[in-house]
C-alpha cells in the first residue's frame, strides 16, 4: 500500500517537528493521485504505532489539489482525474504512463502547549 509508506514518513516528520509536544492535528496538501481515505486510515495506524506518544490522538486534515505531470514528450500540466490511476498518471499528450510525485506536502501542525509526559 503506497499510502502506508507515505503515512509512516509523514508521522516521522511530524514527530520530529513537534519537539516532543502532543500533536493535535496535521494539515497536509496531497494531489488527486493519493487515495485520501487510505491515507487517513494509514495515518491513524502509523500514528498509533509510532514509538513516541506525540501523535497518538492526532487528526489528519487533507487538502486535495490537482495532480500535475511533466512528461518526457514535453507535455506538462494538470491531469484530469480520469488520467490518474493510483500514483500513476497517463500523459494526455502521448499516453505514456508516468509515476506521479508522492504528492504529499506537510503544511502545518497544530500542537498542544505542553510536552508529552511519558
Amino acid at each position: 500500500m503506497h499510502e502506508l509508506s507515505l503515512a509512516e514518513d509523514l508521522v516521522a516528520k511530524c514527530a520530529e517537528r513537534s519537539g516532543g509536544r502532543r500533536v493535535l492535528a496535521v494539515r497536509v496538501r496531497c494531489n488527486a493521485g493519493v487515495d485520501a481515505e487510505e491515507l487517513s486510515a494509514a495515518f491513524a495506524v502509523a500514528a498509533k504505532q509510532y514509538a513516541g506518544r506525540e501523535l497518538e490522538d492526532a487528526t489528519l486534515e487533507l487538502d486535495v489539489v490537482p495532480a500535475h505531470l511533466k512528461c518526457s514528450c514535453g507535455w506538462a500540466g494538470e491531469l484530469p482525474e480520469d488520467s490518474i490511476a493510483g500514483h500513476i498518471g497517463i500523459c494526455p499528450g502521448c499516453g505514456h504512463p508516468t509515476e506521479l510525485s508522492s504528492g504529499l506536502e506537510l503544511v502545518g501542525l497544530r500542537v498542544a502547549g505542553d510536552p508529552v509526559q511519558g
